[in-house]
C-alpha cells in the first residue's frame, strides 16, 4: 500500500517520488560536499607544501643569518685588527715625526756650529796675517762674523779700510767719511756689546764710561784687527833710515881665491830627535795656540794718550826721500795706497 506525502505547493507526493526527490538531494549535497572536499584536501595540500616551503626557507634564512653572524665577528676583528694597525701606524709617525723634528733641530744646530766656526777660523786667519803685517800700506784681511739667521758676513768693502794707513785715520775722524766708516765698523763688529777680554772686579762704572770713550772702541778695534802700531812706525823708522843712507859704491870684484882641494865641511843633517828638542812643552804649545786664537788687550807701557801715531810719525820724520829711491823702495814690496785693496792675500814683504 504505497502512502502519500504532501509538499509545500499541496501536491502530494508518493513514497516512491519521495524517496527518489530526496535521493536525488543527496546526491547533490554529496556532490557538493565533495567539492569541498576536495578543495579542502587541495588548500591542505598547498598549505602543507606552503609550510615546507616556509620551513626550508627558514632553515636556509637561519644558515644565512649563521654565516652573516660569523661574517660580521670576522670582519670585526679585521676592523679590530685594522684599528690597532692604525693605531701603531699613528705611534710610529708619531716617533717619526719627532725623529724628524730632532734631525731638524740637529742640522740646524750643525749649520750653525759649522757657521760659527767658519766664523771663528775667518777671524782667527785675518787675525793672525793682521798681527803679522809691517807694511802701513799692505793690505789688511776683514775678520768675518756669524749672525743668526744670516750666516758668515763680511764686512762692506766701500767702508772697511785697506791698510793700516787708512785704518789709523779713522782715529783722527777729521772727515765724514772716516766717522762713516769708523761708525759702520763699530756698529758691524758690534763692538759697545762685545767683550773682549775680563777687566777687574769691582769696575762697572768704569767699564760703562769705557763704551763710550771714542779711544776705547777704537782699541777694541784694533785689537779686533790684530793690527799693531808699533810694528808700523819701526817699519816706518826703518825706511827712513835706509832712505837717509848714502848710497854705497860698489865694491871692486875681487880675484877668485884658487880653489882648495879639501872638500868643504858641510852642515850636519839635522835628525827629528834634534827637532823635537827645539819644540817647546805641549802645555805651552797649547797656551801659545789659545792665546793666539783669543782677541785680547795687549800690555804696554806707554798709555794711549802718550803713544806715538803713525801720522805724528810722518810729521815729525824729514822727508828726504828721493824719487828714484821711492820707486825702488816700491818695488821690493811697499805698495802704493792706490794700488792695494782689501780682500787680497798678497805676498807679505
Amino acid at each position: 500500500m504505497a502512502s502519500t506525502f504532501a509538499s509545500q505547493g499541496g501536491q502530494w507526493l508518493s513514497r516512491d517520488e519521495f524517496v527518489a526527490l530526496r535521493n536525488r538531494q543527496d546526491d547533490q549535497l554529496n556532490t557538493e560536499l565533495a567539492g569541498f572536499r576536495e578543495s579542502v584536501q587541495l588548500l591542505r595540500e598547498e598549505v602543507f607544501d606552503n609550510m615546507q616551503e616556509i620551513k626550508t626557507n627558514v632553515h636556509d634564512l637561519r644558515t644565512d643569518v649563521d654565516v652573516l653572524k660569523t661574517d660580521v665577528n670576522e670582519i670585526k676583528t679585521d676592523v679590530d685588527v685594522l684599528k690597532t694597525d692604525v693605531n701603531e701606524i699613528k705611534t710610529d709617525v708619531d716617533v717619526l715625526k719627532t725623529d724628524v723634528n730632532e734631525i731638524k733641530t740637529d742640522v740646524t744646530q750643525l749649520k750653525t756650529d759649522v757657521c760659527e766656526l767658519r766664523a771663528e777660523v775667518g777671524q782667527t786667519q785675518a787675525y793672525m796675517r793682521n798681527s803679522a803685517l809691517r807694511n802701513p800700506n799692505a793690505p789688511i784681511r776683514p775678520p768675518p762674523i756669524y749672525r743668526p739667521g744670516q750666516g758668515v758676513l763680511f764686512p762692506n768693502p766701500k767702508l772697511f779700510p785697506r791698510n793700516a794707513d787708512q785704518f789709523y785715520q779713522l782715529r783722527d775722524s777729521t772727515t765724514a767719511r772716516n766717522r762713516q766708516m769708523l761708525a759702520y765698523l763699530v756698529e758691524f763688529y758690534d763692538l759697545r756689546n762685545a767683550d773682549y777680554g775680563e777687566g777687574p772686579a769691582g769696575n762697572d762704572d768704569h767699564n760703562e764710561n769705557d763704551m763710550e770713550d771714542p779711544d776705547e772702541i777704537f782699541l777694541r778695534l784694533e785689537t779686533l784687527l790684530g793690527l799693531n802700531e808699533e810694528k808700523f812706525i819701526k817699519f816706518r823708522q826703518r825706511a827712513a833710515e835706509m832712505a837717509s843712507r848714502q848710497p854705497e859704491r860698489p865694491a871692486k870684484r875681487a880675484q877668485t881665491a884658487p880653489v882648495n882641494d879639501e872638500p868643504l865641511a858641510r852642515r850636519p843633517r839635522p835628525t827629528w830627535e834634534d827637532f823635537m828638542e827645539r819644540q817647546p812643552p805641549p802645555a805651552a804649545r797649547s797656551r801659545s795656540s789659545e792665546d793666539m786664537g783669543r782677541f785680547e788687550w795687549r800690555t804696554r807701557s806707554t798709555p794711549p794718550s802718550q803713544r806715538l801715531t803713525i801720522n805724528q810719525l810722518n810729521r815729525r820724520l824729514p822727508k828726504q826721500v828721493t824719487p828714484d829711491r821711492e820707486q825702488e823702495h816700491s818695488k821690493d814690496g811697499t805698495d802704493s795706497d792706490d794700488a792695494t785693496r782689501p780682500f787680497t792675500s798678497p805676498r807679505e814683504p
